[in-house]
C-alpha cells in the first residue's frame, strides 16, 4: 500500500489499519503502545509517484528522523508483508551471559561476555550487511539521524538513544556501561 496522486484524497480521509502489509501493522500496534498519536511512514507520507512531492519531503528527511519520538526498525524483514510482532526472540529464552571484567595490558578495563544461543551468533558479531533492513535506502539516513531507535531483530530488541544502547540478553548494556 502506498498513496499515489490517484488514490491521494481516499488516503487523506483514512487508512484503515486492517488493510496494511503486516510490517506497518505492527508498527502502528507499537506506535499506539506507546502512547504515540502519529506515525510517519514514508510509503503513505510521500505521495510516491509525485517528483515534486518527493523531493519536498525528501529535504525534510532530516528533521523528521531528528525529532521524532522513536523509529522502529525491522531489521529481519524482507517486504513490508512479514511483520515482526510475531516473531519470537530467543535472546529473551536463554540464561544471562558469561562475564569476566579483565583488563588489557596497557590497564584498561573491559568484560569479556558469552552467552549460549543455538546456531546463532552474538549480535555484536552478525554481518549487518546481510539484513534485508540493511540493503534499503533510506536505512543509513534513519540510522544516522534518529535520536532513538527501537529495532526488532531475529535474535532480541536493541534500543539505541544518544546516550545509551540496551538490548535483551544485556550484554550490551553491560558493555556500554564500561565507559
Amino acid at each position: 500500500m502506498k498513496t499515489t496522486i490517484a488514490n491521494y484524497d481516499d488516503m487523506q480521509k483514512a487508512i484503515i489499519v486492517a488493510s496494511l502489509p503486516q510490517t506497518l501493522q505492527d508498527a502502528v500496534i507499537i506506535t499506539r503502545k506507546l502512547g504515540q498519536k502519529y506515525i510517519w511512514i514514508d510509503a503513505l507520507c510521500i505521495i510516491q509517484d509525485s517528483p515534486s512531492d518527493w523531493e519536498r519531503e525528501a529535504a525534510m528527511m532530516a528533521p523528521v528522523y531528528r525529532n521524532a519520538y522513536l523509529s522502529i526498525a525491522a531489521e529481519t524483514a524482507a517486504a513490508a508483508s512479514e511483520g515482526f510482532l510475531a516473531r519470537q526472540h530467543l535472546a529473551a529464552e536463554h540464561p544471562s551471559p558469561f562475564q569476566v571484567r579483565w583488563q588489557t595490558t596497557e590497564g584498561l578495563e573491559s568484560l569479556l561476555a558469552a552467552r549460549v544461543v543455538p546456531d546463532l551468533e552474538m549480535h555484536f558479531n552478525r554481518d549487518e550487511d546481510d539484513l534485508p533492513l540493511e540493503l534499503r535506502g533510506w536505512c543509513l539516513q534513519e540510522r544516522i539521524l534518529s535520536t532513538r531507535t527501537l529495532t526488532y531483530t531475529a535474535h532480541e530488541l536493541h534500543w539505541i538513544c544518544r546516550s545509551s544502547s540496551a538490548c535483551e540478553c544485556h550484554t550490551r548494556d553491560r558493555y556500554s556501561n564500561l565507559d
